[in-house]
Formats: structure tokens, C-alpha cells, sequence
């Protein structure tokens, strides 16, 4: 497991985030058409979930805020200065919850799909970077924007599943603070949610108390993940990652036959029909896993990022 990271640049860049916002320049919209095989969907907030931790208006403006003093410091800050900036602006968020959120390690990958440019992992409580993203030291508004979908939104994720494990310690018999062993009752937590001890053991410290505002937005959010509708989530999840592999490939192949064959209009034809269809299986699957639980609550509240930007001058 690795160790609790404390943001050996806070002091550093923290100080670049506190310039006045009116002075920012005010951002362009994001480009359309950048993904032309991808569906938008505009999400509205699951009700249960709606107006509480990053949620809320005056978390989100604030995350905004703070994300175009970043922007505006970016080219002039390292990869790593870019990470912890970026890290500190979703930890911002989560110090003031009440309980506080356990640490969400940040760290430098390769993009291994996803949108915008960052990940989060249950598994591992890391938020995972794409090095493209941190190491572009010239990305355009609608990148910027994007960005700030994505840290948002999958910071998002990380509050889902710390309530999702405080639920769990809640309701479940002899995992909550009574229980006799409490190192076997968080390695409990921690293994049957996949997620790091470290974490297991905050959430087995601080159950989600009966009739606390989050508790039906917990409930349902484990029912769909880990409860009665687990099997539906993976099927819907699997479906998307196949949806996807068959539309890159069919574009792969339209692509080739319009190089290989420029002339062959049936062959094109045909190779552009096959890419439609890909194209819609792929939004098929995209709506059904917009519809889960966790990524619509998740995309609202990204959601909520890119228009307060915009209105930030």
C-alpha cells in the first residue's frame, strides 16, 4: 500500500491559486464535435445525492475558482507541480467535509481510456493522471475544461465510495464500532468493497449514522454497486468496454480502406456503414452506463464545473 501523501508542493502551489479570480480571462466554451462517436448526455442530479459534499453550489464555484487560478499558472508550473495543484484542489473539498475523507493518492499514467484526463481507483484510492494531460503545456479552453469535468467528477466517485463503506459499516452486524475485533471488522469493510484498508478503517471509525442527510444517497448508491443491481453494473460496464473495442476497430478499418482503396466507393460505403452501426452500439452502451447510479450522480456533478467556469471573468 502506498503512503499517505501530504503534498510535498502544497506550500508551493497553493500561494499560485490565491491570485484574484476577476483578473482571470474568461474561458471559451468546450469545442463540439471532438469526440464525433461519443453521445452528450445532460444529467440531472440523482435526488438523494443532490446538494451535498461536492454537490453543492458553493463547493463547486469554489473547486472553479480555484481551478482558473491553476489554469492560469499552468504553463509555468513542472508535472509535478501541475499533479499537486490539482490534488489539493479536490482535497480542499474534502477537508471540510464532516467527517473528512481519507487521503485520494494522486498519481502519473498512461491513458488507459476515460475522459478528460484522470481516473479514479477504489482499489488502490488513487486518482490516476494521464502524463499527455500533465505534460501539455499548452492545452486549449475546451482541454482545460474538460480537465476540470474530470478531476471533479471523478473526485466524486472517491466521496461515493467513502459513504458507500461508512454505509456499510452502518448497517452490517459486528463491522460497526461494537464490533469485538476491529481490525478484522475494517480488513471486513475493506475486502468485500475492494478498497484499501486505510480507508476501510475511516469508515469503520465513522458509520454513517441512522437519518444523516447522505444515508439514502449511500444506500443506494451500494445497492447499485455492490447490492441487488451489482450484476446489472456489470453487464452495463462490460458492455461499454465492448461497445468501445468494436468501435475503434471499425473506425481502424474505414480508415484503412479509405487510404488503402480510395477509390473503391462500395468497399468505403460499406466500411462507413459498419462504423455507423459501431457508432450507435457504442452510444447504446454509453446511455445505459450513464444511467447507473454512481456515473449519473458522478456526471452531474461534473457536470456542474465547465458553466461556472464560463462565467469566471
Amino acid at each position: 500500500m502506498r503512503p499517505i501523501h501530504r503534498f510535498p508542493f502544497e506550500e508551493e502551489v497553493l500561494p499560485l491559486l490565491d491570485e484574484a479570480v476577476s483578473h482571470l480571462p474568461h474561458a471559451a466554451p468546450p469545442a463540439a464535435g471532438a469526440a464525433p462517436s461519443r453521445v452528450v448526455l445532460p444529467q440531472d442530479p440523482i435526488k438523494p445525492c443532490a446538494g451535498f459534499g461536492l454537490n453543492a453550489a458553493a463547493n463547486a464555484t469554489e473547486f472553479a475558482q480555484g481551478f482558473k487560478r491553476l489554469e492560469q499558472q499552468w504553463r509555468h508550473m513542472s508535472r509535478d507541480q501541475r499533479l499537486n495543484g490539482l490534488e489539493a484542489l479536490a482535497m480542499q473539498q474534502y477537508r471540510k467535509f464532516q467527517p473528512a475523507m481519507p487521503i485520494v493518492n494522486a498519481v502519473v499514467g498512461d491513458d488507459t481510456g476515460g475522459e478528460g484526463g484522470a481516473y479514479f481507483d477504489p482499489a488502490s484510492w488513487t486518482m490516476t493522471f494521464w502524463r499527455a494531460t500533465l505534460d501539455n503545456n499548452h492545452p486549449s479552453a475546451s482541454e482545460l475544461s474538460n480537465l476540470a469535468d474530470a478531476v471533479y467528477h471523478e473526485s466524486r466517485h472517491a466521496e461515493q465510495w467513502f459513504l458507500m463503506a461508512r454505509w456499510y459499516a452502518a448497517n452490517t452486524p459486528g463491522l460497526g464500532p461494537d464490533a469485538q475485533n476491529p481490525t478484522t471488522a475494517f480488513f471486513a469493510i475493506a475486502n468485500h468493497l475492494n478498497i484499501p484498508p486505510e480507508a476501510a478503517k475511516m469508515a469503520w471509525m465513522l458509520p454513517l449514522t441512522k437519518g444523516a442527510p447522505q444515508e439514502q444517497c449511500a444506500s443506494l448508491l451500494y445497492d447499485q454497486v455492490y447490492g441487488k443491481g451489482k450484476d446489472q453494473n456489470v453487464a452495463t460496464e462490460n458492455g461499454l468496454v465492448q461497445a468501445e473495442t468494436d468501435d475503434q476497430a471499425a473506425q481502424n478499418y474505414y480508415d484503412t480502406v479509405s487510404n488503402e482503396h480510395p477509390t473503391n466507393v462500395k468497399k468505403i460505403n460499406a466500411a462507413g456503414a459498419a462504423l455507423q452501426q459501431a457508432n450507435s452500439r457504442y452510444n447504446a452502451a454509453y446511455a445505459a452506463y450513464a444511467k447507473l447510479t454512481e456515473e449519473a450522480d458522478a456526471l452531474a456533478t461534473g457536470d456542474m464545473i465547465p458553466p461556472l467556469l464560463n462565467s469566471i471573468k
